[in-house]
Order: C-alpha cells, then structure tokens, then sequence
C-alpha cells in the first residue's frame, strides 16, 4: 500500500460511495458555499439540495450551529450562514473529515490567541512598570527584577500562545488545500 493510499485510508477519503452514500456535514453546508444562493438559507432551501428531508436537515444544522454555521431568526424562519471560520468554497463530501478537522484547528486557534495577547499585554504592564522604577531608581533593585523578570516571561508566554494560534489557524487553512491537491483523485 503506497503513502497516498495509507493517508486516504487514514482521512476515510474514497468512502461511502454509491447510491446509498451517507449525507456528510459537508453535504448540508455545501448549499450555503454556493455563489448562486443568497448567504443565508432557510432550512427548507438547504434541505432542497439533499437526499434528506426537512426536519432531519435541521437536526443536522442544529448539531453544527455556533460551529460550522451560524443561525438567525426571521419570523418563525430558521435561517442559515457560514460561521466565520468556515471554508467558503464548495467542499467535495469525501474530503468532509479534512475540513471539519481544519475548521476546528481554526476555532481553536482563535480561542488560543485571546490568552495569548493578554498575556503580551501583562508583559508590556510589567516590562513598562519596571523600567520605569528602574530609570527613576525608585524602589528596590530586587523588585525591579521581579517586575522585570515577570514581564520577559509573561512575554514568552504571550508569544509562544500567538504563535503557536498562528500555525494551528494556518494549518487549518492550509490541510484542505493540500489534501485536495495530492490525496484526490
């Protein structure tokens, strides 16, 4: 079995094929990704595109709202959006694993980098206080260190969560695209 065949096994690409296919998250969201629809759906104009009825479209939905689609009420209307974080663009159904993976390092990535800009901005407070008692010699020298050494290390902290959101959030973007590539045939 070659590298490209252990990974499509692996990401279950190639799967649930034929006329009784399962419908994928990807299946349901692929409506809200079409440029000839309007950005939001109903979930009867969702469920218009699948193999499914109504009711089990909005089942659906609902398990992926405030994750992958986002939800708004228009009367007695349910309608539908993309989350923020979610590819755009038409997903073929067998790469549905790959995507809902890449859009849960995105989401994560998101949560990660909150901590980590506050944690920078308790470097610079204690970085800032400091110098400051430093260069006025106010204080004792032993404070002034401490002060000096939470803020370097508040910083790296800060630093290592920003970065590291940052390669989560690329990969995120990034797997789909390479996957799609040089796993599909």
């Amino acid at each position: 079995m070659t590298l490209r065949d252990q990974l499509r096994t692996w990401l279950n690409i190639g799967e649930d094929t034929g006329p009784r296919t399962k419908v994928t998250d990807e299946h349901v969201l692929n409506p809200l990704r079409q440029d000839d629809l309007p950005d939001d759906l109903t979930t009867q104009e969702i469920a218009d595109e699948l193999p499914i009825g109504r009711r089990q479209t909005g089942n659906r939905l609902k398990e992926m709202e405030g994750k992958r689609v986002e939800k708004r009420r228009a009367g007695s209307t349910d309608m539908w959006a993309l989350a923020e974080e979610e590819r755009e663009t038409v997903v073929q159904p067998e790469m549905g694993p790959v995507v809902a993976r890449s859009s849960k390092l995105r989401r994560q990535a998101a949560e990660i980098r909150e901590p980590g800009l506050q944690s920078a901005a308790g470097a610079f407070v204690f970085l800032f206080v400091g110098l400051t008692l430093s260069i006025s010699n106010v204080g004792a020298p032993s404070s002034i260190e401490l002060l000096l050494a939470l803020g370097y290390a508040a910083g790296i902290v800060g630093a290592g969560l920003v970065g590291a959101s940052e390669l989560l959030r690329l990969v995120g973007l990034t797997a789909p695209k390479l996957v799609e590539r040089f796993l599909m045939d």
